[in-house]
């Protein structure tokens, strides 16, 4: 017979996401029509999984689940335009949000307790 542990990790709110909340990230808006500058940086965020068909269509989304990805944001210290800010980051649909240098359109936000659920749809620049 086969004993298996589990480790629960517990941080405030109840939510075990801080230690999978260890990817770096950064959004992109644009902000007066003149071309992408960057908002946020230094975010930790999960990595991106994929997004499964309920939270697609809870968020309107057309076309196959399989294009979606998600991530997870939680409070958090983080750059907002130069200015260190304690707060869920401010993201929004239509942002761009950066990850290893690979830049995917954000293309819905949702909350989700006191987290923030983004789904982020097709690559940017896709090669």
């Amino acid at each position: 017979m086969v004993k298996l542990e589990v480790e629960l990790v517990t941080i405030p709110g109840s939510y075990a996401v801080d230690r999978l909340a260890s990817t770096d990230a950064t959004t992109k808006r644009n902000a007066d029509g003149t071309g992408m500058t960057a908002n946020l940086t230094d975010l930790k965020i999960t990595a991106l999984y994929p997004a499964p068909a309920e939270i697609v269509t809870e968020a309107g989304l057309e076309g196959s689940a399989r294009e979606y990805r998600q991530v997870f944001a939680q409070i958090q210290n983080h750059l907002d335009g130069g200015t260190l800010t304690e707060a869920i980051p401010d993201i929004l649909e239509g942002d761009s949000l950066v990850v290893a240098s690979l830049e995917y359109r954000v293309r819905a936000v949702m909350p989700w307790g006191e987290l923030l659920r983004v789904i982020v749809g097709e690559r940017v620049g896709n090669d």
